[in-house]
């Protein structure tokens, strides 16, 4: 339904407005009646109003100056004239100020419901189209959060806003608004701050915040001032970044976080008042970039990410950072470190504790060393591995989808079967089949994460003919069936 304001002087025209017809059929409700154009204003100015009826011709301020007056207040919405037959130069300026249409005293029935016709025409393909530009520019801004734009797009995108690709250059920093139930406050206070580039997704809006730190921080304030960030809401922030390629850091950043936070209020005692203010004061303090730590590890540079580590964590003590910052930093490095790694669900969750546990930087960096060194040691074993071994470990992570075995391997090689088994065991630690099955079930757990496939198709393209064996197998490994661990990883993510 969309909503009606009625504004006249005269008692009896409002009350016949109501009457004279049923709103309802046409597709509106009466929200309020006003008999001054003052009372009408400030009604307008605390309530959202689809359409308003006015009488031209009211004492104090005519309907024509309140709706010039709405209109330069930025307030939207359709309107219509009321107005008597010698009021017809009213008429004239109301409809090129953009009236729909007007209507003569004594109001006819049908010529109203001819109005609202139009009206409703008007304003269903207003809102399709607002709604279909919303899901263009919500999908380019996710693309620009992304650095999936081309130079010349995110020039196009930027100057819908009055912005150029140099606005990077004052810093922006994305800051995530979760659990949100109403957007609509704070998209309007984005507005009033002139911070345009916003990103929804589920319940939560990311803010691509322009400007420095400290505007940073009194941004954030005062959208808990005002109580937009209230209750079960919360926000994470990434780092602050200068350039368009690490704004994906910051914008994973605040995602990470917020997945971290959602782990933490399961806990007990997580949702205390000194808690949750460290986690709403993230912004006070400057994010260190992580693009040099992960590249190391990406690059299995692992003696280079100790020494980063070390870096970023002397700077921690320089800088006297505060325990609870230095935990979801930690966090953050260790998803970097988990992708190498071939951790339990419960694995997991247990240094996910600790970090939280964690009271000092210290302790922090001897955890995060500690995961280190073990890749570091499994990268020395591999450095030990045999020729053939090494071969059959490539065909498996290239082909792992295919039917492959230890037999068409070792025929392939020009091996016995049984001297490339024992050999792979003794050299790996684990049996061939052991290691397969542990492949296929690392990448399994990827899709179950990161994709909508159904868990059939999923046991197909990681190499499963028979899915009763992927689903014993899968229980075996993680101790949790597919719907269940695909759940709890959108729970972590969400």
């Amino acid at each position: 339904m969309y909503s009606v304001l009625l504004v006249d002087d005269e008692y009896m025209i409002l009350k016949g407005l109501e009457r004279i017809i049923d709103w309802s059929e046409f597709g509106f409700e009466i929200s309020t009646t006003c008999k001054s154009t003052v009372q009408a204003l400030d009604y307008l100015e605390n309530s959202a109003v689809d359409l308003v009826i006015a009488d031209v011709n009211m004492p104090s301020m005519t309907g024509l100056e309140m709706i010039e007056t709405a209109q330069r207040k930025r307030i939207s919405f359709e309107f219509v004239i009321l107005s008597g037959y010698q009021d017809f130069e009213y008429v004239q300026h109301g409809l090129q100020m953009g009236a729909v249409d007007y209507l003569l005293k004594p109001i006819d029935a049908n010529k109203l419901k001819d109005v609202l016709v139009k009206i409703k025409t008007k304003l269903d393909a207003d809102n399709l189209f607002k709604e279909q530009l919303s899901k263009i520019t919500n999908i380019t801004m996710q693309q620009l959060l992304l650095n999936e734009l081309t130079d010349e797009e995110k020039n196009d995108f930027l100057s819908n806003y009055g912005l150029s690709c140099e606005v990077i250059n004052a810093g922006i920093t994305v800051i995530a608004c979760n659990r949100l139930h109403d957007f609509k406050k704070i998209l309007d206070f984005c507005h009033d701050q002139n911070q345009p580039l916003l990103y929804s997704s589920d319940d939560t809006l990311f803010i691509a915040f322009i400007g420095n730190n400290g505007s940073l921080i009194k941004f954030m304030r005062d959208l808990e001032n005002l109580q937009y960030i209230t209750s079960e809401s919360y926000m994470t922030v990434g780092s602050r970044v200068n350039d368009w390629n690490s704004l994906t850091e910051s914008f994973e950043q605040s995602k990470k976080l917020g997945s971290l936070y959602k782990f933490y209020t399961r806990k007990d005692n997580f949702l205390s008042n000194q808690t949750r203010m460290d986690w709403l004061n993230q912004a006070t303090v400057p994010k260190f970039t992580l693009t040099e730590i992960r590249n190391a590890i990406n690059n299995n540079d692992y003696e280079g990410s100790i020494n980063i580590l070390k870096q970023i964590f002397s700077e921690f003590s320089k800088n006297a950072i505060n325990p609870s910052y230095a935990r979801q930093m930690a966090f953050l490095i260790f998803l970097e470190i988990h992708k190498k790694m071939d951790l339990s669900d419960k694995e997991y969750q247990d240094i996910v504790v600790r970090i939280n546990k964690s009271s000092s930087w210290q302790k922090l960096e001897d955890l995060l060393i500690s995961m280190i060194d073990v890749l570091l040691d499994q990268q020395s074993q591999n450095d030990f591995v045999s020729l053939n071994v090494q071969k059959t470990i490539e065909i498996v992570n290239r082909e792992y989808q295919d039917d492959i075995n230890l037999s068409l391997i070792s025929e392939r090689l020009q091996l016995n079967t049984n001297y490339l088994g024992q050999l792979f065991k003794k050299e790996i630690g684990e049996s061939f089949a052991s290691y397969l099955n542990h492949y296929r079930i690392r990448k399994a757990k990827d899709l179950l994460s990161d994709s909508q496939m159904s868990v059939a198709d999923i046991a197909l393209d990681v190499g499963y003919v028979n899915t009763g064996y992927f689903f014993k197998n899968f229980r075996k490994i993680s101790g949790l069936s597919p719907k269940e661990f695909r759940q709890q990883s959108h729970e972590m993510s969400n």
